[in-house]
């Protein structure tokens, strides 16, 4: 089961968002649903164990990224906004996806997808992580002892004027 957390502060896109989990294959919790910068700052200072956060941007007491700014939320985030002058500041903030809104159940199942394909399926160890311990493996062990002085010779010229 996955453990979902909503940012959300309009009622009528939290409904939907809800509506549009509970029609996946995935069988989804949502363990909060929070609709202020002053929740989302409270939760992330204690946060539950959730494997994924889908928040809005513009709350109606401000920008999520503030809350961001104090303290990186636990996990990846879906945003789901109206606005898309944020999209590179999400992607700097844990942002595996950004739908823009009206989004329709097809975008939301990508983005979804895409956080499958990112995450930890038991047994095995998520993408990112394999793929970054295969290249680390790649790569010659480092060199404890290195040259201090090196010798350049020079050619000298005929001419002394």
């Amino acid at each position: 089961m996955f453990k979902v957390i909503i940012i959300e502060d309009e009622p009528l896109a939290r409904s939907k968002l809800k509506r549009l989990l509970m029609d996946l294959t995935d069988e989804i919790s949502i363990v909060a649903e929070l609709s202020s910068v002053a929740e989302v700052s409270v939760w992330l200072a204690e946060p539950d164990e959730v494997d994924l956060i889908f928040s809005d941007i513009e709350l109606s007491d401000g920008n999520v990224f503030q809350s961001y700014q104090q303290q990186p939320p636990p996990c990846p985030v879906i945003f789901i906004t109206a606005y898309d002058d944020f999209m590179l500041k999400a992607f700097d903030n844990f942002g595996i996806g950004y739908l823009l809104k009206p989004y329709s159940s097809d975008k939301l199942q990508q983005a979804w997808h895409k956080f499958r394909q990112l995450s930890r399926q038991p047994g095995t160890e998520p993408l990112l992580v394999n793929q970054l311990q295969q290249l680390l493996q790649t790569l010659p062990a480092p060199k404890t002892r290195y040259i201090s002085r090196l010798a350049i010779r020079q050619q000298r010229t005929g001419n002394t004027d």
